[in-house]
């Protein structure tokens, strides 16, 4: 969760070294529960890093917002989502600082990315860049 939570203030640096000493913990078994396996709790941990803290997701009541501080060494995330009947694909490229996002499925609705809000129809993607 301080990985979350550093890479929402901007931090991505402490974000990145939270997300490996978390992923260190179980690949290297430095407390020896893990038995050389990854614990669903960490595992989820550095799901949530990524998705709500690299990816900046948040569900809003009216649409997908996305407020990405990805890691200089994170050149591009692709995930889909689902979200209220619909199926969403996403693309972040960390070079150009471009998001792509298509729907895939489901009637039209509102992406915001880096705070600007996005028309989204179906079969169509919009790219939209953040600072």
């Amino acid at each position: 969760m301080h990985a979350v939570v550093a890479a929402r203030l901007g931090d991505v640096t402490m974000a990145e070294r939270y997300f490996h000493e978390t992923a260190a913990t179980d690949l290297a078994d430095t407390r020896g529960g893990s038995a050389g396996g990854v614990r669903i709790a960490a595992l989820g941990g550095l799901w949530q890093t990524a998705m709500f803290g690299f990816v900046g997701l948040s569900l809003r009541p009216d649409g997908v917002a996305l407020d990405p501080q990805l890691p200089p060494s994170w050149r591009v995330v692709t995930f889909r989502l689902q979200w209220r009947g619909r199926r969403l694909r996403f693309r972040l490229d960390g070079g150009s600082r471009m998001a792509g996002v298509t729907l895939e499925r489901g009637e039209p609705m509102v992406v915001h990315v880096a705070g600007r809000p996005h028309g989204l129809e179906l079969g169509r993607t919009i790219d939209a860049g953040w600072s």
